[in-house]
């Protein structure tokens, strides 16, 4: 169990040595910085016996989070002022140090250790991170797809390819999607209810296709994106009353055709 947890910390936190600077900053606090015990040395120590506890988080956290549908257990340490009590510690250390350049020196030695225990996003085992497309941090698809849609429709309702989901709202509120990453249970058991739609267009067929639309037609949703490399055959679309409205870079957007 103490092992599963220490994976799962060492997981959370990249390998790298925060949580020890953390510790021996609240140490610091602690002995030097008596002013800020109230604030920040006792409320992190009660979180770290509650939150930092391989017993509670087996029997407690797991299970709470499980009652909720979500598996995201690590969100729990976001309440821990990990970065907030080092950056204290270091300040207040820094600014006791007599002289500027002890005080910079210091403060270089600071930002060095953070910088170098640290780890770079980019070049992370399974980094899930890449250099920004563009301003909005999204993939210029995105963009591209949601600009197509706004011209055909102000707010627009729309079943979305499911390689835009989890970037579309970041661009636009106003374009409405049927379902978005809840789909997949990932916050909500919300979005769950619409996993038939998903599934049918991972599968596109006829048959899928006709469900795609029955649902559509049941929740007054009007358009349609999908990937023209994942099953799009305008001839079938257009005989289940899609017409390609739009195109952008290799999405095509359908529209539905009143019944």
């Amino acid at each position: 169990m103490v092992r599963d947890f220490l994976n799962f910390m060492n997981e959370v936190y990249g390998g790298n040595l925060i949580p020890l600077l953390f510790i021996l900053a609240l140490i610091y606090i602690f002995f030097r910085a008596k002013e800020l015990r109230r604030i920040l040395f006792w409320p992190s120590l009660l979180l770290i016996l509650l939150l930092w506890n391989p017993i509670l988080y087996e029997f407690l956290w797991k299970r709470i989070l499980a009652l909720a549908s979500s598996t995201a257990v690590w969100r729990i340490f976001w309440v821990i002022p990990v970065l907030s009590v080092i950056g204290f510690a270091c300040v207040h250390l820094v600014r006791s140090l007599k002289g500027p350049w002890m005080q910079g020196a210091a403060a270089a030695v600071f930002l060095a250790v953070i910088a170098f225990t640290g780890t770079y996003v980019y070049t992370a085992p399974e980094t899930s991170f890449s250099t920004a497309e563009n301003k909005y941090k999204i993939p210029t698809q995105t963009i591209y797809v949601a600009e197509a849609l706004l011209q055909l429709d102000d707010a627009p309702r729309v079943v979305m390819d499911e390689g835009l989901i989890y970037y579309m709202r970041e661009y636009s509120s106003a374009i409405h999607m049927m379902y978005g990453r809840d789909v997949f249970g990932y916050i909500t058991w919300h979005g769950q209810q619409y996993q038939d739609v998903l599934e049918a267009l991972r599968n596109i067929n006829e048959e899928n296709l006709q469900h795609v639309v029955s649902r559509m037609r049941e929740l007054d949703y009007e358009y349609l994106v999908i990937n023209r490399n994942q099953g799009y055959d305008e001839e079938m679309f257009q005989k289940a009353g899609l017409v390609r409205a739009s195109d952008a870079l290799e999405f095509v957007i359908c529209r539905l055709e009143e019944a």
